[in-house]
């Protein structure tokens, strides 16, 4: 929803092909694999991207780095280069848990305000 325009549509972050995000024809494209913690969140780091350039090619990664580079930046870019190498490392399971749940509360707050911005 965050990568829609006023009308619901989306630009796939690899290939370009404008799609409804509602319609269930697009996912969230991670350019650093979402199983990496410390950038799995980063919103630099996923962008709206069709079910079939996200299935393949490991998310047809260069073009979607090339992507971040054009769309925010060389600067970022590295961020999350340099991001990616960082190990999060919990004291405990509930400091992992309540890590996640910030997260959760964050992105549920942003969905939040983006329905009322699209009313």
């Amino acid at each position: 929803m965050r990568d829609a325009d006023e009308n619901g549509l989306v630009m796939c972050c690899t290939c370009g092909e404008v799609l409804p995000y509602d319609e269930g024809v697009v996912d969230c494209s991670h350019w650093i694999e979402a199983s990496v913690e410390a950038t799995r969140y980063n919103e630099f780091n996923a962008h709206a991207s069709c079910k079939s350039c996200n299935m393949s090619d490991n998310g047809m990664a260069a073009f979607h780095g090339k992507f971040i580079q054009l769309q925010h930046g060389n600067e970022i870019y590295e961020e999350l280069l340099t991001l990616a190498r960082e190990e999060l490392i919990f004291e405990s399971y509930d400091d992992r848990k309540e890590w996640y749940m910030e997260w959760a509360r964050y992105y549920k707050q942003q969905y939040e305000e983006l329905l009322e911005m699209r009313k």
